[in-house]
């Protein structure tokens, strides 16, 4: 939005603006706002600085994780955006200190284990093995260099080792995982009666009120706003967009560049692996090994055999040191400044870099000419159609700022200046709505003090996703009691169910005493004055059962054999139950080796927890929730 502001503001707004944004120049000097990017700061755990990017990645990442698991989209009212600030937080402090402790305890990850990792990504296979040039391809797809992702790969596992090894740290004595086998699967013999439990009960016109003027807060209907906005979607500009002939092919005459193709080089590589901090003997026993390597291929050995037999770049050297297809960008830049220079089938090196030394062979060059209007006519009128969409949405959404700023009272002249509607939600309240309601930004921003106190038109919301909207309370409804007459009937019946679960529970303790003294269950009912709902039934029950009611199951897995005792239903009838005897679940190999698996990932998972809870206590964290 500042963008938009500083690019396209014109009139007497844009000296307002001006002067405004010249106070922190004088205030803080001209160099901050000329360093570079943002170097703003969210967190700083242990001296280590974490920028407010880092954050922005990350949230972004657990957006798209949690929308996952709701298929492709995070159903609204789920998770606020307080919590979604907390756990990403989180998050970042909790690896931010496993990298610590990965760094201080000495982890280190070889470059075959890279290779194991990356040659199980499924996408990297044709007919289930790893493909060096399908590896490339993908990577290329991605604008992505094979060294950005080892790298990502490499802090990936290093992360994760301290973890794995809590995890598997866990050892349980065959006998613990055996007990609770036999305890998870065992079954009780029962013998119950369900007795019928009371009837309705009169509730009293005072007693209602009674209640009501006691639980006053529970009988409360939340505020609500009905939100009135005018909503910007670059996608509705980019339909009505439309362009001729002429205007694509002056704009692929200007962006020539844009639509070019460069030069494809095929390559393959020998490398020899070298830490930066290896010892002096290392380094020259390396060296000297790719001194000779060198010698060998100038007195004629094959390239490929020789990467087969001493390249340790596991991807490539079953290929025979093949790379695949590069691309400027796609390796480091040593590499490159060298590579880029060959001729077809001319070799040179070594090349040192900060994983190793690298000796290097061009095999194929395809050299590109300059594009073809005719063959990315598409693609430039797709983009052309893009950046003009992309002008008219900011142009647009410059007079709309500029609208509902200057005319603040009303959304009418913020509507006319960019020819939409004005449009009204339904009725939502802070932890809901429908429509652009839904979106917990807008709620946040509707029932915000300036918004709902002073009902003045909001500032610019984007919403991230090519939408943006001005925004105004239309309604609103203060929480407010709701009247007696309006809840009474609710009350009776709650006061009702109540009593109702109170005589059940007197009559069934009456029942219970009386069979306790001997008397057979017809008799014991009678002389409490309740009614047998059901005859006594002898049944055998497991824990997962759900052939009795739950509220019984639980009791009766909480008893002893033999015992008796009674448990009030959730639909208010009264069940007395005796526990007969009890059969212990069966003890398998297979059962043993299943269960000895999870309880080791939930104790290890307890462990670890417990791990990062003490780093966290003992780390020095500032958060700087200013910069959010």
């Amino acid at each position: 939005m500042l963008q938009i502001i500083r690019d396209r503001a014109t009139g007497w707004i844009a000296y307002v603006i001006v002067f405004l944004i010249s106070i922190p120049f004088v205030l803080w000097g001209v160099n901050e706002y000329f360093g570079g990017a943002d170097k703003r700061l969210i967190a700083e755990i242990n001296g280590t600085e974490i920028p407010v990017q880092a954050y922005q990645e990350e949230i972004r990442k657990q957006r798209e994780r949690l929308a996952e698991r709701f298929g492709g989209r995070i159903p609204a009212g789920l998770v606020d955006d307080d919590m979604m600030r907390e756990l990403t937080i989180r998050t970042i402090v909790r690896d931010t200190l496993l990298v610590g402790l990965a760094d201080r305890e000495g982890y280190r990850v070889s470059p075959r284990a890279v290779a194991r990792d990356i040659a199980s990504y499924e996408v990297f296979r044709r007919d289930g093995v790893f493909d060096a040039g399908r590896y490339s391809q993908v990577l290329q797809s991605q604008r992505r260099s094979p060294a950005e992702f080892e790298a990502t790969i490499r802090e990936s596992i290093r992360r994760g080792q301290f973890p794995q090894a809590v995890l598997g740290s866990v050892l349980l004595p065959r006998e613990t995982v055996e007990d609770i086998l036999r305890l998870r699967g065992q079954r009780r013999e029962i013998r119950y009666l369900v007795l019928q439990g009371a009837s309705d009960s009169e509730i009293a016109d005072d007693m209602l009120h009674d209640y009501y003027e006691h639980n006053k807060d529970r009988f409360r209907t939340p505020e609500r706003v009905k939100i009135a906005h005018v909503l910007l979607d670059e996608r509705d500009i980019a339909d009505f967009v439309r362009v001729v002939d002429e205007d694509v092919r002056a704009f692929f005459e200007e962006q020539q560049d844009l639509f070019s193709t460069p030069d494809r080089y095929r390559a393959s590589h020998i490398f020899l692996a070298l830490d930066e901090d290896a010892d002096e003997p290392s380094r020259t026993r390396v060296t000297e090994l790719a001194d000779s390597v060198m010698a060998r291929l100038r007195a004629g050995e094959d390239f490929a055999e020789m990467a087969r037999e001493i390249s340790v770049d596991t991807l490539s050297a079953g290929q025979g040191g093949d790379l695949g297809v590069v691309e400027r960008g796609d390796l480091d830049p040593e590499v490159e400044r060298v590579l880029f220079g060959l001729a077809v089938g001319q070799i040179a090196g070594p090349v040192g870099t900060s994983r190793g030394l690298h000796i290097l062979k061009v095999t194929e060059i395809d050299r590109a000419g300059p594009p073809v209007f005719e063959e990315v006519r598409d693609r430039a009128e797709a983009e052309l159609r893009r950046r003009t969409a992309e002008r008219r949405y900011e142009g647009l959404v410059e007079r709309l700022i500029n609208a509902a700023y200057e005319h603040s009272e009303s959304l009418e002249m913020a509507a006319q200046a960019v020819d939409a509607e004005i449009a009204v939600t339904d009725w939502a309240t802070r932890e809901w709505g429908e429509g652009i309601a839904a979106d917990p930004r807008v709620r946040q921003t509707a029932f915000s003090p300036e918004i709902l106190l002073n009902r003045h038109n909001s500032e610019l919301l984007e919403l991230g996703d090519g939408r943006a909207l001005i925004l105004r309370v239309q309604e609103y409804d203060p929480p407010a009691h709701k009247p007696f007459e309006e809840v009474a009937s609710g009350i009776r019946t709650l006061l009702q169910e109540e009593a109702r679960r109170e005589a059940a529970r007197r009559g069934g303790e009456r029942v219970l005493a009386a069979l306790r003294e001997g008397l057979s269950p017809a008799e014991a009912a009678r002389e409490a004055g309740v009614e047998q709902k059901t005859p006594r039934i002898v049944i055998m029950v497991g824990r997962d059962d759900d052939a009795v009611p739950a509220e019984l199951r639980d009791a009766i897995f909480l008893s002893a054999a033999p015992s008796t005792g009674g448990v009030v239903l959730r639909d208010g009838d009264y069940a007395v139950y005796e526990v007969l005897r009890i059969e212990e679940g069966e003890v398998s190999a297979g059962g043993i080796r299943a269960e000895g698996a999870r309880l080791q990932a939930w104790y290890g998972e307890r462990e670890l927890e417990a791990i990062l809870g003490e780093l966290e206590e003992k780390a020095k964290v500032r958060v700087f929730r200013e910069n959010l």
